[in-house]
């Protein structure tokens, strides 16, 4: 072999290989990130009717929580057997709306006329009609995964909270209205208000569900909870009717994957700040009523926190929740390698000090921007479902680029120039809010450096 050849193959095999371009650590910061599927909530109580059209904008959504609790009160349709076309129009109206505002959803449906605490059988005394009532709406729902955090399953009591009247506490009539939600929705969280009425829905006993594991293909894999008295008392006004303790310690576990909140419903020493954090922690909380109960928000609003996570200290109880509620993600460090011909790896650590987790996976693009700060590439790379390592490819652009800076943007759909439900980490100094990204690291002359 001549030594032009091995000259050759040499040169190959170093542009091939793998080197390290770039390494840098992150840091936490203690923003309101305000991010989708999570969060202190306002309520929002819509009638439905049968013949009168709803208006295609209420300014009931363009509150500035990032969470809405949609509250359809279906009273007028108690002796009908369908809901009118007007009506269910009326909900497409509504969830449209949400995602233009770019508001997330928890949505009920209640027969308690004007969600006012009705406890004389509420709901059409037949699970048949409540059945294909909830067949019809959930053709509407289903198209709105997207705004959507769980559908609280509604439908029995006063103001939906399947207690409260003798129909509504039957648990026939609630584990029918779980597998009607279930049979015609898919991975759309549907939330009972106990621990027992799911466990009635299976047909076990505590010890059987803390033994059996739920497979990802059963339905009822989608089926969680709910608590309208959350740590108002030991029970949490019957909420837990077995053990508290292992009744929370197996909701712990279910809620890994989906969604869990509610609201308060009177003072007590379990929702003192420390002990309510706690518990936050325990049960991955994503959202709460921020209007209900008044004692209870003015407590932790009065409330300091002091804890391990010094970065929070001298923080008002109420701004320390409102910042934990479901994922607080953030990057720790990234690392990008150099592989073949211009493309790179990238992977990345990330850690995450909220309550709870990220249950939708978002889009990943990386974008490419000049001094100027206009764009010069945007390319989709991946998908993220909220684990605490991330690793994608792409390429840098050519040499004819000489200084640009890397941005990464979570985000669920996007639609021409704009993009919904972003996602925003805990991190200092790295986000552009025009942008909704990241930026990840500057380019100059072909070399890499931190932000």
């Amino acid at each position: 072999m001549n030594y032009p050849t091995i000259l050759i193959l040499l040169l190959f095999a170093f542009s091939n290989a793998e080197q390290l371009l770039y390494s840098g650590s992150f840091q936490e910061c203690a923003d309101d990130l305000n991010n989708p599927d999570q969060g202190f909530y306002e309520p929002v109580v819509i009638a439905l009717k049968r013949s009168k059209s709803c208006s295609d904008s209420d300014t009931r959504l363009s509150t500035s929580e990032t969470v809405l609790h949609l509250r359809f009160d279906i009273s007028d349709f108690k002796g009908e057997s369908r809901i009118s076309d007007n009506a269910l129009s009326c909900v497409e109206k509504y969830l449209k709306n949400a995602r233009k505002n770019g508001k997330s959803a928890v949505v009920r449906f209640s027969y308690d006329k004007n969600y006012a605490g009705n406890y004389n059988n509420p709901e059409p005394y037949s699970m048949s009609t409540i059945e294909n009532h909830i067949s019809q709406l959930s053709q509407v729902l289903v198209n709105y995964k997207e705004v959507i955090i769980a559908i609280e399953a509604g439908m029995l009591g006063p103001w939906g909270e399947m207690h409260g009247s003798t129909f509504g506490n039957d648990y026939n009539c609630k584990t029918r209205v779980f597998k009607a939600w279930l049979s015609n929705t898919s991975k759309i969280p549907i939330l009972a208000r106990t621990p027992v009425a799911i466990f009635k829905y299976f047909g076990k006993s505590l010890d059987q569900m803390e033994r059996d594991t739920i497979s990802k293909s059963d339905k009822g894999y989608w089926l969680g909870i709910y608590n309208d008295c959350f740590l108002a008392s030991s029970s949490d006004q019957g909420t837990y009717t077995i053990d508290r303790t292992r009744e929370t310690k197996w909701l712990s576990n279910q809620n890994k994957h989906l969604p869990y909140g509610g609201e308060t419903c009177k003072t007590a020493s379990y929702n003192d700040l420390t002990n309510a954090v706690k518990e936050m922690k325990l049960l991955k909380l994503n959202y709460l009523n921020k209007e209900y109960h008044d004692g209870v928000i003015s407590k932790w609003k009065s409330s300091t926190w002091s804890g391990s996570d010094s970065l929070f200290n001298g923080m008002k109880g109420y701004d320390y929740i409102k910042r934990h509620l479901g994922h607080r993600l953030y990057l720790k460090s990234i690392s990008v390698k150099y592989e073949r011909y211009g493309s790179f790896e990238l992977s990345a650590k990330l850690g995450n000090s909220g309550f709870g987790n990220l249950l939708k996976p978002k889009k990943i693009d990386l974008i490419f921007v000049n001094s100027n700060g206009s764009i010069i590439k945007r390319k989709k790379v991946g998908s993220y479902s909220g684990s605490l390592s991330l690793s994608f490819e792409s390429t840098l652009l050519s040499s004819s680029y000489s200084s640009y800076k890397v941005y990464m943007c979570f985000y669920s759909s996007k639609e021409g120039n704009t993009l919904y439900y972003p996602m925003r980490l805990a991190n200092k100094n790295i986000y552009n809010s025009s942008l909704k990204a990241h930026l990840l690291f500057n380019v100059n002359a072909g070399k890499l450096s931190k932000p």
